[in-house]
């Protein structure tokens, strides 16, 4: 059988597929981002790789660009299994990657197993079973509005673990951008205000647009976004922009810019679905990227708080430092203190008998003055005591 490789960041979506292959006797790998599932693919041979679209470090379109510019790769098939992608931008997204399918998530397992044996089959593979064929990836009794809906949501699912993986805010809101742009099948600019007055863009799937100069439109109604933090509608505009739609990139806090999506090509204006759709994106997007700033600014209090501790706790080590010194100092001024006292003892008895044998002394003069000069040293003796007393 064929050995499938598996590039999807979400641990259930994943499993799903993975038991969906090995079941069928299928050798499986699997990798959690871009980044990994190129390493994996450089040590291994994958008949086939199935890849989601947003993925962490590298989403899967640039995991495919890089793909094929590996020596032996060129030709592998890979699949896009993605929420992020509508049946009408499936071929130029296929096209554009050098993708051999593009499948929208959720589809039904007939189909995936289908498509998978199609492509190995093409490259000489050995198939799975024969399954029942059909040329829909949607096989439900509900309906094809139930199944829209369900497609959204998965959407909304598949972004929301997306977002929630990333740490980095520019790869957020380039991801965020991109979502909406495969999403909508349209051109997408979210715009972000900057504290000093500047602005930065991401763009999504713009690649028919001037990015250096058309910004005339989205700047015009992002101004009038923030103002009203309200959505606002346009079109038809001549050039390269048709019908647009702009939403409040916002949290309940803050105003962080506005998204735009647009599509010069479109005949009529974006539906309130349209709309209610680009806001729940745009809302939980701006939710994440605050959560990121907050994440960033609490360690950087913490980086602070830990250098405000290293700097007390060196001015406490300082200060323990001097009172073991004064307490030094104390001791040896009551050691001292108490070995004068003992010598002032001796001095006052040394100095007595000699006083008491100048009394008696019958001798001559001379034994009388060398009694006198060893009085006077006495005095000084006792003078130098009392000094270390008061220390």
């Amino acid at each position: 059988m064929a050995e499938i490789m598996i590039v999807e960041d979400h641990a259930l979506s994943r499993q799903v597929l993975t038991n969906l292959f090995t079941s069928l006797g299928h050798r499986v790998l699997e990798a959690t981002d871009g980044t990994a599932a190129l390493s994996l693919v450089q040590a291994n041979h994958p008949d086939l790789i199935i890849s989601d679209i947003l993925l962490p470090t590298i989403d899967g379109i640039e995991f495919a660009r890089q793909l094929r510019s590996l020596p032996g790769k060129e030709d592998t098939p890979i699949i896009f299994y993605s929420a992020t992608c509508r049946l009408q931008g499936e071929l130029s997204l296929g096209q554009k990657c050098g993708t051999c399918q593009v499948i929208p998530k959720p589809s039904d397992p007939q189909y995936i197993l289908a498509t998978v044996n199609d492509l190995l089959a093409k490259n000489g593979k050995e198939v799975s079973p024969k399954v029942m064929h059909t040329s829909s990836p949607y096989n439900s009794p509900f309906g094809a509005s139930s199944l829209t809906a369900g497609l959204q949501l998965a959407t909304l699912a598949d972004l929301s673990f997306s977002l929630i993986s990333q740490r980095n805010p520019e790869q957020l809101l380039s991801c965020a951008s991109r979502a909406a742009g495969e999403f909508l099948n349209c051109n997408s600019l979210l715009t972000i205000c900057l504290d000093d007055g500047g602005k930065r863009y991401y763009w999504g799937r713009s690649e028919n647009c001037n990015c250096e100069s058309s910004l005339s439109v989205p700047e015009a109604i992002g101004e009038q976004v923030m103002r009203d933090l309200a959505p606002v509608s346009w079109g038809p505009i001549a050039g390269s922009w048709g019908y647009g739609l702009a939403v409040p990139f916002t949290t309940s806090g803050c105003a962080y810019g506005w998204h735009c999506v647009w599509d010069e090509d479109k005949t009529a204006a974006y539906t309130d679905k349209d709309r209610e759709l680009i806001m729940t994106l745009s809302a939980y997007s701006a939710l994440a990227y605050e959560n990121i700033l907050l994440f960033g600014a609490l360690n950087k209090n913490e980086k602070h708080l830990e250098e405000l501790v290293e700097e007390r706790t060196a001015k406490l080590k300082e200060t323990r430092t001097e009172l073991l010194n004064v307490q030094r100092l104390e001791s040896l001024g009551i050691l001292a203190g108490g070995i004068a006292h003992n010598f002032n003892n001796a001095l006052t008895a040394i100095l007595g008998h000699i006083q008491v044998a100048k009394i008696m002394s019958t001798y001559e003069e001379g034994v009388v003055r060398n009694l006198k000069l060893a009085e006077d040293a006495c005095f000084e003796a006792q003078d130098l005591t009392k000094k270390l007393l008061t220390f």
